[in-house]
């Protein structure tokens, strides 16, 4: 069994929920601020804040977050300590993404970097042997996908998520003024085969001409990405198919600012102007 609470912008810490159930809110645009996790399982869970970064590790029936603070969870990870054949399996819903999807056994879940609230969570703890959905999810999630194109095999994978930080001394404010998140940037290498190699191929070539934006996923998960460079190679031995390199590279996504402009100022400014040129004319 496992359950858990939420601490809800403008709502306050939420009833229990468990197993499964939805902890926090979705669709009413709040902010989850703090969980609280409880177990017959020994585990531990943390949250990724708002201009604070990821916390420390905390035991269940701990709050991870923040109260009182005003500030979003965007990212959340938990592992089971009990060496078992149960899993803890999970997902979060986020702003302007909804629901991830699900992650198991430590997994982060959420974003970092994209200033993106989290809104609710849902929790369970599976076993592998018997819950036919988790043994289907797991089969899929050993699959590594980019956009709609489902790779044959993977033989490599790298991620670097990296701060630049100023030289500058903190003298006020809070650390996030003298750091920012660089993009996070990743380098697959697999295979792709089969009788629709040739069409997933020219699928991921579209991609880079389009420059979609695109979503990964396989032993992580990222957002935003664009392929900076696709690479294949047919001198192996592959039969129809081909081996492949690819580069990605995450991009921020600006929240668009909408300027209102009072028309009847910017009237009364341009009469101005031209009665102010017109009386210059006359007193020349």
């Amino acid at each position: 069994m496992i359950e858990g609470k939420a601490h809800v912008q403008n709502v306050g810490w939420t009833e229990f929920k468990s197993d499964g159930e939805t902890i926090g809110t979705t669709g009413l645009g709040l902010r989850l601020e703090a969980l609280i996790i409880n177990s017959d399982y020994r585990l531990r869970y943390k949250a990724h804040v708002q201009n604070v970064g990821w916390q420390d590790w905390v035991s269940r029936g701990e709050v991870a977050g923040t109260e009182g603070q005003g500030l979003r969870m965007e990212a959340f990870k938990i592992e089971l300590l009990d060496d078992t054949e149960m899993h803890v399996w999970y997902r979060v819903h986020v702003e302007n993404v909804g629901w991830t999807d699900w992650a198991i056994d430590g997994a982060i879940v959420g974003s970092v970097g994209q200033s993106l609230r989290m809104e609710a969570v849902e929790i369970q703890i599976v076993d592998a042997a018997s819950n036919e959905a988790f043994k289907k999810w797991y089969e899929d999630s050993l699959k590594c996908k980019l956009g709609d194109v489902i790779f044959t095999s993977t033989t490599g994978e790298s991620a670097t998520v990296s701060n630049e930080i100023t030289d500058k001394p903190i003298e006020g404010g809070t650390i996030s003024d003298h750091a920012q998140n660089n993009p996070t940037t990743m380098n697959v290498s697999g295979i792709i085969v089969g009788d629709d190699a040739q069409e997933k191929i020219e699928i991921i070539r579209g991609y880079v001409k389009d420059i979609a934006l695109l979503r990964y996923v396989g032993v992580d998960t990222a957002q935003n990405m664009l392929i900076s460079s696709f690479t294949t190679d047919r001198s192996v031995s592959l039969k129809g198919g081909a081996a492949f390199t690819l580069a990605l590279k995450e991009v921020g996504i600006a929240t668009g600012v909408v300027t209102v402009i009072d028309e009847a100022f910017v009237s009364t400014q341009m009469n101005n102007l031209k009665n102010g040129g017109l009386q210059a004319v006359l007193r020349e």
